[in-house]
């Protein structure tokens, strides 16, 4: 899906792993597959539900 499709407008962004050099070791935990089971992820998603 083209990213201009999945904006939401008035959305944040947020940018994922908060370190870059985890991506190194665990780039796989970031692919679509694995996102809804990323404690990270998680964690990011129910901030925005907070805020």
């Amino acid at each position: 899906m083209p990213h201009a499709d999945s904006r939401l407008p008035g959305a944040d962004v947020a940018v994922l792993p908060e370190n870059p050099t985890v991506l190194n070791a665990a780039a796989a935990d970031y692919c679509h597959l694995r996102l809804p089971g990323n404690p990270e992820v998680a964690e990011q998603v129910i901030r925005f539900l907070r805020e």
